[in-house]
């Protein structure tokens, strides 16, 4: 279905360029994938830095890096879904990607985050040499009240090699397709996107972003 409504915004709009006014009619989830689809570099604001477009450049040009591998094909490649978070450590530690023990942070202090009765909440962080970052929120974020449940995300850091000690040094998010998608809502233009609509839009964001976790396991 989704391919089909491509095909026909190609063929409706002139020189085959899929604007954002194109698509006002499909509001929601399928204005934000039909973009990423057809027209990824639409979602981006212009604003963003030129360590993200460099990020962009090496990750779309599959750059090569160091020992043989190539950038973030870790996490382009890693499917988070129908998957524990039990499952999820196993595999990425097969993969050579070490677990770092970690906690949720304030992202302006830095400072952990506790809930009321004065406990952190567990994050595990793992480190693939290739650039690849996945962080697994193993119980959720219970101070969240957008996904307090368990939950996980793929994302970049740049250079390749670089440190991973919070979210201030995430470059971007990897979506389950294993397309590189802004780290936050401010990366995303919305200039284009009709007032009613971008609540939406970055809720589908968001979606596309985080991947919910198996429960049901042992």
């Amino acid at each position: 279905m989704a391919f089909g409504l491509i095909r026909i915004l190609f063929v409706a709009v002139l020189g085959g360029c899929v604007s954002m006014s194109a698509l006002q009619g499909q509001r929601g989830r399928k204005s934000f994938l039909l973009l990423l689809e057809s027209q990824p570099h639409l979602i981006w604001s212009a604003q963003v830095g030129q360590k993200v477009r460099d990020a962009q450049s090496a990750f779309q040009a599959h750059q090569n890096v160091d020992h043989g591998l190539v950038y973030g094909d870790s996490v382009r490649n890693f499917s988070l879904k129908n998957k524990c978070a039990s499952e999820i450590s196993h595999q990425l530690l097969k993969m050579g990607c070490p677990r770092k023990e970690d906690v949720l942070q304030d992202v302006k202090t830095h400072q952990p985050l506790r809930t009321s009765d004065g406990k952190t909440i567990p994050m595990w962080v793992f480190l693939c040499p290739d650039g690849g970052v996945v962080r697994v929120k193993p119980v959720g974020d219970p101070m969240s009240r957008f996904r307090p449940q368990p939950h996980a995300s793929k994302s970049l850091r740049y250079p390749y090699d670089s440190k991973f000690e919070s979210f201030d040094d995430e470059i971007a998010k990897v979506d389950d397709r294993g397309e590189m998608i802004p780290k936050w809502s401010k990366d995303l233009d919305l200039t284009q996107v009709p007032v009613a609509d971008q609540k939406t839009f970055i809720e589908d964001w968001a979606n596309d972003a985080h991947i919910d976790l198996k429960q049901d396991c042992e």
